[in-house]
């Protein structure tokens, strides 16, 4: 199973605040992210970007609990975890692309050697 390592520096607060990539390595070696799911956005005009953010970040909240096996409520309320998307710009949305993953990160200095799924 691939699991995504994200590089980089994080925050004050531990976490990374702008994700420019993800890099794909084996679920067994440290990591600190796991693909969840797919959002698939409506066939309608572009919403602009913080209405998309709100959105994509919210449907992927929901597919993240799904993923743990948890309420989204609780999911929510979690300071371990986040969830990241990618996707969902102004020019792919123009290309129909309304597409975006859905990630979960755990903080960068609490690197996993295993499935989220399976307990954090």
């Amino acid at each position: 199973m691939d699991a995504p390592e994200v590089p980089g520096i994080p925050d004050g607060q531990g976490w990374y605040q702008d994700i420019q990539r993800l890099v794909p390595i084996d679920c067994a070696q440290p990591h600190n992210g796991e693909y969840v799911g797919l959002y698939v956005g409506a066939d309608v005009p572009y919403p602009g970007i913080d209405k998309l953010r709100r959105e994509v970040t919210q449907a992927c909240g929901t597919k993240a609990a799904q993923f743990l096996g948890e309420s989204p409520s609780n999911f929510a309320n979690r300071t371990d975890l986040r969830v990241v998307p990618t996707g969902g710009n102004p020019q792919r949305w123009s290309l129909g692309d309304r597409t975006a993953r859905c990630y979960v990160l755990t903080r960068p200095d609490n690197r996993v050697t295993k499935s989220l799924r399976a307990g954090v």
